[in-house]
């Protein structure tokens, strides 16, 4: 009977009279095949179970500066424009944050807070060296502009530096959910994703503006920021509200409480973001009112 088997399966290759050693590599193939199919379907939740088992590290991000080195340094102006690059690259680990440590926080996920914080101490080890070398590039061979302009930066990377600690703060509200297992009404997680969904796409902005020197795009950063505030406002006295009731069907305390708090943190995220294109702003009219000078003395 076994070997009937075997011929039959053989007969699938289109081998009607095959050798014993072809029968067994025949067999050996067709299990092979079975074997594929039957575990396909699993595939995505080996995957996951993997992940959970042995966490690996984010290989998309390496450790420290990117884009500045000393030899940089004998020629200025290449100097600043890898600063500007590096602030881009620190801006958009900062930013990740924020959005994944929020989504972590509506989701109850604290799978995500490990990430954060490696990706916390990334960040701060790409401010230390940045600032470190900012200092080092040699100003007297730079004229007034660049020297204000690389202050902004300054000024810039140490408000992106915040963002990220916001990030970092979100995911001590993480593990308050978790460990007190505090649930939120249908309007305070509407209220949450309303706000995370603007703080993203400004976030995005934000970094689009340091790469681009837009002025339109400082302009709707400074507009969301403001409207953001009208909402922090609305959004507290709504939930201090319902604190008031002590309706722990419309809202509990704990959870009225850790509301405020994040909704707070997102609100100082995006006046980070309004100080940065205020750095942005300032740079641009510096550099046109040098322009209009120079034109003037030429006149």
């Amino acid at each position: 009977m076994l070997e009937n088997l075997l011929r039959d399966i053989s007969g699938l290759f289109g081998q009607m009279n095959p050798s014993e050693e072809r029968l067994l590599a025949n067999t050996h193939t067709f299990f092979n095949v079975i074997n594929t199919l039957v575990w396909l379907p699993f595939t995505g939740f080996m995957v996951y179970l993997v992940k959970k088992i042995i966490p690996g590290e984010d290989l998309t991000l390496t450790r420290g500066t990117t884009f500045i080195d000393d030899r940089m340094l004998s020629t200025p102006y290449v100097a600043i424009d890898q600063v500007k690059k590096e602030i881009v690259y620190m801006h958009g680990i900062a930013s990740d944050m924020v959005c994944d440590s929020v989504k972590g926080f509506l989701d109850s996920d604290g799978d995500v807070i490990k990430k954060i914080k490696r990706h916390e101490d990334i960040v701060n080890e790409v401010e230390e060296e940045l600032l470190y070398f900012i200092q080092k590039i040699p100003q007297a061979q730079l004229n007034d502009i660049d020297i204000r302009t690389l202050d902004k930066y300054f000024a810039i990377v140490d408000d992106i530096e915040s963002i990220a600690d916001d990030a970092n703060d979100i995911t001590d509200f993480i593990e308050d959910r978790l460990d007190n297992r505090l649930e939120f009404s249908k309007d305070a997680q509407d209220t949450i994703e309303e706000v995370y969904e603007i703080i993203c796409d400004v976030l995005d902005k934000s970094v689009e503006l340091i790469e681009t020197h837009d002025l339109e795009i400082a302009a709707e950063i400074l507009e969301v920021e403001e409207r953001l505030d009208e909402m922090q406002i609305q959004f507290r006295n709504e939930n201090i509200s319902r604190i008031k009731r002590a309706d722990k069907k419309a809202c509990d305390p704990n959870s009225g409480i850790l509301l405020l708090e994040i909704l707070d943190s997102m609100e100082h995220i995006s006046d980070q973001m309004a100080d940065i294109a205020h750095s942005i702003i300032e740079i641009y009219e510096e550099r046109e009112l040098k322009s209009y000078e120079d034109d003037v003395k030429v006149v």
